[in-house]
Parts: structure tokens; C-alpha cells; sequence
């Protein structure tokens, strides 16, 4: 949590009790997020007995909870934000399974009077911090792989600009534009990216030892010509 406060982000925190119908209608195909690297199954677990229709099933994911929370802010005048969240994922109706996630939630470019109009993607901020926090547990060998089959992408992300990150060759997670179409429709008009990523995955074989090198035998030594 302190890597990701460093590189300026706030702590969200959301009920793990969600709609099954609008989870369902922002998810779509669940098995697109279990080719992610999530353990996670179209059955979700519902309550016994529910609050409300509107929390009567636990989560599947982070990323639905996260776009509420952008969707929100953006209309309430918050037109920028950086969000996280940790916490527990649901699945298997039958034997109820638990996972820990990290979710990212990012809107809009971080301008200010000194700064010049960014050029890149937004998506490119997200993958630095998700990259710093992964140097953070002594992880080196990561890669990010472009989802290649349309319809293999989560239905909420933009077709053309996602990636899955593999750690030491298993798929942790993924990182994405949100799908224009969904940002139209909730009236978005700021670029968004989300992300989640499998802790469980990540905390295995957690803390790694320090790596060390002898110091060189020559001395230092600095020209000027």
C-alpha cells in the first residue's frame, strides 16, 4: 500500500456484497478474467439473505467496484483520480473460496500550470506503478503480454489497449483502457484505465532474499576530456 501511496495514489474501500445482475452486465464473460490468472466462476456466491437486490451476491472481482468509485467522483467534480483497492474475491458457490486482488482505478492526466499537455497513453502511468510496486517485492522477471483474440478481452476494457502481466511465466492479472462505449455511456469524458492483479500469485515465496554483489577490486576513477 505505501509503494502505491508513493506514486500518488488513495486506498478505496468497497462492500464485498455487489448486484449480481449489474456485476454480470459489467463483467460479461467471466472466463475472459479466469484466462487472466484469477480463480473465478460464472456461479456467484449469493446470500442467504440479502439486504437488498442491490447486495445480494459477494464480489468476483475488484474492477466493477473501482468504476463505480471513478464514476462517482467524476460526477461529483472530482475529475482526476488515482484509486486502489485490496481485498477478497469470491468464488465457487459450492465450496466458497477466497482470494486476495489489487485493484488500480485511474482517471484523466495529472496537469498543472508548469506541465506541458502528456503525449503518451494513460495506460503507460498504470503499468509504472504496477511495475514499481513489483520491484518493490524484489520481482524482475515480469512480462506484460497483449491480449491478441478480441474476444478474449475483458468486455470492459478497450480491444486495442490491454496487456496481461506474467510473473515468472504465470498470468497474475491484467491492465487496460477502459472501453470508450462504457465511457460514453456512464458520460466519462476523461481517458480511464483499470487493472487487477492476483495477490494470492504475488505473496507467494514472499519476502525473497536479497541479491548482493562483491564490491569491485578497482578503484573508482572519473576523466574529464
Amino acid at each position: 500500500a505505501q509503494r502505491l501511496i508513493a506514486d500518488g495514489y488513495q486506498q478505496a474501500i468497497n462492500f464485498v456484497f455487489v448486484s449480481e445482475d449489474v456485476e454480470k452486465k459489467f463483467v460479461k464473460n467471466f472466463a475472459n478474467l479466469a484466462k487472466a490468472g484469477f480463480s473465478i466462476t460464472n456461479e456467484a456466491i449469493r446470500l442467504v439473505n440479502p439486504l437488498n437486490e442491490d447486495m445480494n451476491v459477494m464480489r468476483s472481482c475488484l474492477s466493477y467496484g473501482l468504476f463505480k468509485n471513478c464514476l462517482h467522483n467524476f460526477h461529483q467534480g472530482n475529475e482526476l483520480g488515482r484509486l486502489f483497492e485490496i481485498g477478497k474475491t469470491f468464488s465457487d458457490s459450492a465450496a466458497h473460496k477466497e482470494h486476495w486482488h489489487l485493484g488500480l482505478m485511474s482517471w484523466a492526466y495529472n496537469q498543472h500550470l508548469w506541465s506541458q499537455k502528456p503525449q503518451h497513453p494513460l495506460i503507460f502511468e498504470v503499468k509504472s506503478a504496477i511495475e514499481n510496486l513489483l520491484r518493490s517485492f524484489r520481482i524482475s522477471s515480469f512480462t506484460w503480454q497483449q491480449i491478441i483474440e478480441p474476444s478474449e478481452v475483458p468486455d470492459f476494457l478497450h480491444k486495442g489497449q490491454n496487456a496481461i502481466l506474467c510473473v515468472e511465466g504465470k498470468k497474475f492479472g491484467f491492465l487496460g483502457s477502459v472501453h470508450p462505449a462504457l465511457l460514453d455511456e456512464n458520460k466519462i469524458r476523461v481517458p480511464a484505465v483499470l487493472a487487477e492483479i492476483n495477490l494470492d500469485l504475488l505473496f507467494k515465496g514472499q519476502p525473497r532474499a536479497y541479491r548482493v554483489q562483491t564490491f569491485s577490486r578497482y578503484q573508482a576513477m572519473q576523466r574529464d576530456l
